[in-house]
C-alpha cells in the first residue's frame, strides 16, 4: 500500500474513535456498551422497619403505637396503614430528611422517574 493511502487509512481510523476508545457514531450505529451507559438501576423503596418506622416512632410516638390512644384506629406500626394515610402524615413530620424518607416510601415510581396514575 502506498505511503498516501495507509496515511489515509490510519487518519481515518484515528478521527473516528475517541481517545478514551469511546466511538464517535451516532448512537444508533455504536456498538452496544461503548459510549452510553446502560440505563439506572432502579432504586428500592426504603425498608419499612428500618427506615420509615423510627421516623414514625419520633414523630408520632406513642399515640399510634402499641399502647397509644390512637393505635387501635391509625397503627403506624403497619405499612398499609401509613400508605392508606398517604400525605395526611407530613402534619406532624417536620424535618426535610424525615420527610423525603416518608414520601420515597409512598412514592417510590417517583423516585425511579416515571409516575404511574
Amino acid at each position: 500500500m502506498p505511503l498516501g493511502r495507509l496515511t489515509l487509512a490510519l487518519t481515518l481510523v484515528a478521527v473516528s474513535y475517541c481517545p478514551h476508545g469511546e466511538s464517535l457514531q451516532p448512537p444508533h450505529q455504536q456498538t452496544p456498551g461503548m459510549a452510553f451507559p446502560a440505563e439506572a438501576p432502579e432504586i428500592p423503596p426504603p425498608d419499612f422497619a428500618l427506615t420509615v418506622q423510627p421516623v414514625l416512632q419520633r414523630n408520632c410516638s406513642p399515640c399510634h403505637f402499641p399502647s397509644g390512644v390512637m393505635h387501635g384506629k391509625l397503627p403506624f406500626d403497619d405499612p398499609e396503614t401509613v400508605r392508606e394515610v398517604g400525605s395526611r402524615i407530613f402534619s406532624r413530620i417536620r424535618k426535610p430528611e424525615d420527610q423525603a424518607t416518608l414520601r420515597a416510601f409512598l412514592e417510590p415510581d417517583k423516585i425511579n422517574g416515571s409516575s404511574i396514575q
